[in-house]
């Protein structure tokens, strides 16, 4: 079965979703044509809030899993539709460990690095 654009889901302020589901194209964008239309000043709003949320997590005020989870949804990423599942860097190094030890930077992917080359080349 392929994927068809034919759900509409809506962020709730409560952070709710609610899933519209459409048995054709045409009526889902029809249903969204004239939810853009009601939108308005909410990109502003939006706006607003990701600087405040930026604002916070540079101040260690808003975890970074959080932030992430902010910024997904800004790019319209959802939980419920597996082509636009929210996206998180692969950060750590240290799958052996029973518990990892935050302090000790070889826990840490190597970031200079591309993700398929997590380690450096062998000398030749």
């Amino acid at each position: 079965h392929m994927q068809q654009h034919t759900a509409i889901e809506v962020v709730m302020r409560s952070n709710k979703t609610l899933l519209f589901m459409f048995d054709a194209r045409d009526e889902c964008d029809k249903v969204w044509g004239g939810l853009a239309k009601q939108r308005g000043d909410m990109v502003a709003e939006e706006w607003r809030e990701w600087e405040g949320i930026s604002r916070q997590w540079a101040s260690g005020g808003v975890s970074n899993f959080h932030y992430l989870l902010h910024l997904n949804g800004m790019a319209h990423r959802s939980f419920s539709d597996l082509a636009q599942y929210p996206v998180f860097p692969w950060v750590v190094a240290d799958y052996e460990s029973a518990s990892l030890n935050l302090d000790d930077p070889s826990t840490f992917r190597d970031l200079s690095r591309p993700i398929g080359s997590p380690s450096p080349p062998p000398p030749e």
